[in-house]
């Protein structure tokens, strides 16, 4: 903070006494604060708040209780600590899932409430490529959970005041409104998240069809629905702009409502930067200053990373501003070179240039991410962003003619039909061939994909032969890592023995042919099939083949018989079996031996692992002993 000080000052000084000799310094300094002001935004947003152990805790709940199979989710702010006769004011966000009861279900956002119950800290990610539940929240500053049964809370019946919380119990309002009208139950989903950024009802079904088709985009309100707002406004309110005090009228009443527009859906991060974004422009734009698009971008993301530095990791934020960048810098560019004459097609190349621009400056960070591409998002963009253009205002509209039976009835209708035949197309174009392309890539080859695009962009504004030199030297280092990883992954052999509530579950991999012996039900559990797919997803191998522990299998890679595993000059045996096989013990791995095994007269004995004992006497144990239940996912790669 001094040294934050320090330089600031001598930035003024340099600034009063300035000459074009002192201009080098003043760059540094300014590049020194900026950084030291980052240092210091960090640190003061990650400091971590007091993790009080004991006492009875004061919540706020933030977000009105959301279903899941066996509970009601939300997120309260422990505002005090009650110790005895004394109080402690806290700040700490935790996730709180209630027991299935009425009162639960009947909690909003600003009710108050009571319990005892200690929170947990939040178990990190126990497979090796499943999703980190831990740092994903530690990044919302949330560290701790806690489960509340029926007897163990208690809502005092206090509303307590809260921005956020008035947004969340307004939209829950307009939830409401939506869920009142004759609108099947999918397209009810569908309609709450493109207008009003409601997501947590959305059926995974629902979800996977948007994803594999490429129209994620449209089911998280951000830049292009802040967009269309803006469209319709500038539409409707284009007659103040006649007249010079009328600017001013239209520059306040289009952010007015931008901002009211953030706030009815629940004040999301990707609402407020497109908001923040959009705010920037009008006010430049109509105070005839020559405005720089890209300034604009810079400045509403910096504001955006001091107020909460985290969004520097946020996939929603790399997205939107490389999406954004990509839509400014490229869709000018790409339809300067495509001539079409014809009316109705003319139509459809923006539609297309703008699709194919935000895919380009996107592709390395959704590969990286999600390890898959739609091929066919520029046919889906031909139709959902024109369906999203009419949906999104007609959406509004419904909200204030509700009470109105006859028009909200027709306004109903016609939204469910076209929710129905936007399904129906989505639904279509995944079922095509090769709809999904699986793409994995590393951090390493995330960075050669970004400094390629970075050259790539520098030859599009200036040729220079040197440019050309280095993206064809990047091209050639990317495709030499793609190949190496490709040479090491085929030599390379692994086992993954899953961390799973249910029967062992092994993972054998060797290069893209792997192999799943489970006793448990793959198909009908979505627990193991989960952190299955994540792995196949992440490592970029085929399907597995599922065998079941009483099969007997044989291939080229892997032999199964009575309970014996013999994959890659490794032997893993099933507790199942109290006679190891002693001729390959150097090699063995041991997965659930009984209770009464002696491992010390198995000589050279490698590994045993547990996957449903937590505590077993150690001591008559010479081996290595792995408990999945603590420590996580077993893992050898050889």
């Amino acid at each position: 903070m001094l040294l934050l000080a320090v330089v600031f000052i001598l930035l003024i000084f340099i600034n009063l006494k300035y000459s074009y000799s002192l201009s080098v310094y003043f760059g540094i300094l300014l590049n020194i604060f900026f950084v030291l002001l980052g240092i210091l935004a960090n640190t003061n947003y990650y400091r971590k708040p007091v993790l009080h152990e004991n006492g009875v805790f004061s919540a706020i709940v933030l977000e009105s209780p959301v279903e899941k199979p066996k509970s009601f989710k939300s997120v309260v702010r422990i505002s005090e600590v009650i110790l005895g006769d004394s109080v402690k004011p806290t700040n700490e966000k935790v996730i709180v899932y209630f027991g299935k009861t009425p009162e639960a279900e009947n909690l909003e956002a600003g009710d108050r409430i009571l319990f005892s119950q200690t929170p947990q800290m939040i178990s990190p990610k126990l497979n090796p490529y499943d999703f980190d539940f831990r740092k994903y929240y530690e990044r919302k500053k949330i560290y701790r959970q806690v489960y509340l049964g029926d007897d163990k809370w208690h809502n005092t019946g206090i509303k307590e005041f809260s921005l956020v919380c008035r947004a969340e119990k307004f939209r829950n309002k307009l939830i409401d409104i939506y869920r009142e009208q004759p609108l099947d139950s999918v397209e009810f989903e569908v309609l709450t998240a493109m207008t009003l950024g409601y997501r947590s009802e959305l059926d995974p079904e629902t979800r996977r069809v948007f994803s594999s088709s490429g129209a994620m985009h449209v089911l998280s309100v951000s830049g292009l629905h802040v967009g269309i707002i803006f469209t319709v406004l500038s539409f409707l309110l284009a007659f103040l702009k006649k007249k010079q005090w009328g600017k001013w009228i239209f520059v306040g009443l289009v952010v007015v409502i931008l901002w009211f527009y953030a706030f009815i859906t629940g004040l999301s991060p990707s609402v407020l930067r497109a908001s923040a974004m959009f705010s920037v422009y009008i006010i430049g734009d109509n105070m005839n200053r020559r405005s720089n698009i890209y300034n604009s971008l810079a400045l509403t993301a910096f504001f955006l990373l001091l107020i909460n530095p985290g969004n520097l990791f946020d996939i929603g934020f790399q997205l939107s501003y490389a999406a954004l960048f990509g839509i400014v810098f490229l869709q000018s560019k790409i339809d300067s070179v495509i001539n079409i004459r014809n009316k109705v097609l003319k139509y459809f190349v923006p539609l297309i240039t703008v699709s194919v621009a935000a895919q380009i400056t996107t592709f390395p960070i959704t590969s990286y991410y999600f390890g898959q591409f739609p091929s066919y998002f520029w046919i889906t963009n031909l139709f959902i962003i024109p369906f999203t253009a009419i949906l999104t205002p007609v959406g509004i509209l419904l909200l204030f003619v509700y009470k109105i039976p006859v028009v909200a009835g027709a306004v109903a209708f016609i939204l469910n039909n076209m929710l129905k035949l936007s399904l129906f197309l989505l639904r279509a174009i995944e079922n095509l061939p090769f709809s999904v392309v699986p793409v994995t890539i590393n951090q390493g080859q995330l960075l050669l994909l970004m400094i390629t695009l970075f050259y790539f962009f520098r030859l599009l504004v200036k040729f220079r032969p040197m440019t050309i030199k280095v993206i064809i030297l990047l091209i050639i280092l990317i495709n030499v890592s793609f190949i190496g990883n490709e040479i090491i992954r085929q030599k390379t052999s692994q086992l993954i023995v899953y961390d799973y509530y249910g029967p062992a579950t092994l993972h054998l991999i060797k290069g893209k042919t792997n192999y799943l012996v489970t006793g448990a039900d793959f198909q009908d559990d979505a627990g193991i099939r989960n952190s299955v797919n994540s792995t196949v997803r992440k490592l970029g191998i085929r399907s597995p083949v599922i065998i079941k522990y009483n099969e007997n299998f044989a291939d080229e890679n892997l032999l199964i018989k009575d309970c014996k595993i013999v994959f890659r000059d490794q032997v893993i045996v099933f507790g199942a079996n109290p006679d190891p096989p002693v001729e390959y013990a150097a090699h063995l791995i041991y997965i659930n031996p009984p209770g009464n095994f002696q491992a010390n007269k198995v000589a050279g004995l490698l590994t045993v692992v547990f996957t449903d004992q937590k505590y077993i006497n150690r001591n008559n144990w010479q081996s290595e002993i792995y408990f999945t239940s603590i420590n996580g996912a077993y893992r050898k790669i050889w």
